[in-house]
């Protein structure tokens, strides 16, 4: 998760921004643009919901930070809560653009990024856009991450499970105690009424490899709302209003 990748995607936002300007009457140009934005910012958050989560990860969870008396392991938990909220949330802003370019009618309360897909369906647009809304919430990615931010926003803390040893520095190195290693791992499944820890996902490995997935897709979906990448309509012909 380095900061070029972030950077790319703020600067493909903007040319399609700059894109859509061209191609589309002002008024939905503008609403466009205001979601790219937004979309934008959501995965900036999200990267430093990540970034601030690092900070605390040498620490172990009972250890209380002495500038607020907060114990490490709600800082930890309010970081990988917020990450996952922020992240999703990229997806059904992406959703409001879509919504706009190709006048689905819905409202602004009813759009996310299922109900976007279904409409696009449901009214007869077959295009690569259409299509990859459709593979994407087929993928491992999209139902791991819906699955976090569902049990973070609906249920309770997504659960984590802490390991320390004792030993040789490694890669979360302890500042707590001498010679300590602290590594977290993430539930398999957060929605099971007893979460287990079977798969060993590294916590913060498997994060960042939630971002590079978000990164691939919003990508991806920006330049198809832009019309970058053949987004043709179906041979049935483009949408009835």
């Amino acid at each position: 998760m380095g900061k070029r990748k972030g950077n790319d995607i703020d600067r493909l936002l903007e040319e399609v921004q700059k894109g859509i300007e061209k191609t589309e009457p002002r008024s939905r140009a503008n609403m466009i643009r205001l979601y790219l934005c937004g979309a934008s910012e959501k995965l900036s958050q999200a990267r430093f919901a990540l970034k601030m989560m690092s900070f605390f990860y040498i620490y172990k969870n009972n250890y209380i930070d002495p500038a607020d008396d907060v114990k490490i392991e709600k800082k930890i938990y309010f970081c990988i809560d917020s990450f996952f909220i922020f992240l999703y949330s990229c997806f059904d802003i992406l959703a409001q653009a879509v919504n706009q370019k190709y006048q689905l009618g819905l409202t602004e309360r009813e759009v996310n990024l299922k109900k976007v897909s279904s409409e696009l369906q449901r009214k007869n647009y077959n295009n690569k856009l259409s299509r990859h809304l459709q593979d994407l919430q087929k993928t491992r990615f999209f139902k791991s991450m819906e699955k976090y931010r569902h049990c973070a926003v609906h249920r309770r803390q997504i659960y984590i499970l802490e390991e320390v040893r004792r030993g040789t520095k490694g890669y979360n190195y302890s500042s707590t105690g001498p010679g300590e290693t602290i590594t977290r791992y993430i539930c398999d499944d957060p929605l099971v009424l007893k979460p287990q820890i079977k798969k060993k996902r590294e916590l913060k490995i498997f994060c960042e490899k939630m971002i590079e997935d978000a990164e691939k897709h919003i990508r991806k979906i920006a330049k198809l709302i832009e019309g970058k990448e053949g987004n043709n309509e179906s041979i049935r012909g483009k949408a009835c209003p």
